[in-house]
């Protein structure tokens, strides 16, 4: 069985955190205003994308830098 494997066997998942900082991205509702875009075609760009997301509490992040490239292209 796979699905009890030995703690160092077990694949660490990375902490997104440390890879995206807050001060480098934009909140879902930020891009919202900021590109005049719909909730559900955002969620979609950032599904086809695969940007990555950062949830903090009640607000989720993504990264500046892709969603400029996005956007402005």
């Amino acid at each position: 069985d796979k699905l009890f494997l030995p703690q160092d066997v077990v694949p660490a998942i990375p902490n997104i955190q440390n890879v995206m900082k807050i001060e480098a991205c934009y909140t879902i509702g930020e891009v919202e205003v900021k590109f005049s875009v719909h909730s559900k075609t955002l969620y979609d760009i950032i599904k086809r994308y695969g940007i990555p997301k950062l949830k903090v509490g009640k607000f989720t992040y993504v990264p500046k830098s892709r969603i400029d490239e996005i956007f402005n292209s």
